[in-house]
C-alpha cells in the first residue's frame, strides 16, 4: 500500500497549526501584561556594620519590559527600578548627626531566555513572594501590602536550561543557566492565565 505525501505531511501540519495558535495565545497575554505594572510603597530601616541607624522611603517599580517567542524559544525581559530617599544617623565625638535625605534610583534588569523544547519538566504556576529588593534582616513595610508581597509567575524544570542574566545599574552581576526562575506579575488571574498558556506551548513543542 502507498501512503501519499499529503498523508505523512498531515501530522506535521496539524503540529505546525497548534503550535501557532499556542504561540499567539501566549504573545497575546504577554501583550496586556506588558501595558501594565506593579508597585509597592515602602519604608525600610536596619543598622549598618557600624550600628548607624539607616531609613529609606521609596517606590519600587516591577514591570515586564519586552517579551519575543520564535518558535519554541521564549524570551522574557524584566526591570524592576527602585526610587527612594533615605537619611543616616552617624555618631561622631558622641554626637548625632543626621544627613540630608536626597532621591536615590537604582535599576535592576532581568533577561530569561527559555526554551521549551529542551527543557524537562517544565512547570509554570504563580505564587506570592516578596522582591529580593527587600533584603533580610531589615525591617520593612508597604502600603499596598503589609508583607510587601506581589504576585508572580515561577517556572521551574527539572534540568538547569534556563539562562538567566541580571544587571545592577547597566552591570551584569550575574549570568548562568538555572533550573528556576520568577517573574513578576500584575494580578494572580494574570499570572495564572499566562502559565496555562506557557505549560501548554511546553507540550506542543516536545
Amino acid at each position: 500500500m502507498e501512503i501519499s505525501v499529503l498523508g505523512k505531511l498531515m501530522p506535521l501540519l496539524f503540529l505546525s497549526t497548534l503550535t501557532t495558535t499556542s504561540q499567539q495565545d501566549l504573545l497575546s497575554l504577554l501583550n496586556a501584561e506588558k501595558a501594565n505594572y506593579s508597585l509597592l510603597t515602602y519604608s525600610q530601616h536596619y543598622a549598618d556594620k557600624d550600628n548607624n541607624a539607616v531609613e529609606y522611603t521609596g517606590t519600587l517599580y516591577l514591570q515586564l519590559e519586552s517579551f519575543s517567542l520564535e518558535n519554541c524559544t521564549l524570551i522574557l525581559n524584566v526591570v524592576v527600578q527602585d526610587r527612594y530617599t533615605g537619611k543616616e544617623e552617624q555618631r561622631k565625638h558622641l554626637r548625632k548627626i543626621e544627613a540630608l535625605p536626597k532621591l536615590l534610583s537604582s535599576n535592576y534588569r532581568y533577561s530569561y531566555r527559555v526554551n521549551l523544547k529542551d527543557t524537562l519538566e517544565l512547570l509554570a504556576v504563580p505564587v506570592e513572594g516578596r522582591p529580593s529588593q527587600f533584603l533580610a534582616n531589615t525591617g520593612f513595610a508597604c502600603k499596598e501590602s503589609a508583607a510587601c508581597k506581589l504576585e508572580w509567575l515561577n517556572l521551574k524544570a527539572a534540568n538547569p536550561t534556563i539562562k538567566e542574566t541580571r544587571e545592577f545599574d547597566g552591570l551584569v552581576n550575574f549570568n548562568q543557566a538555572v533550573k528556576a526562575i520568577e517573574i513578576p506579575m500584575t494580578s494572580h488571574d494574570a499570572a495564572l492565565k499566562i502559565a496555562t498558556s506557557i505549560e501548554h506551548l511546553a507540550e506542543t513543542c516536545h
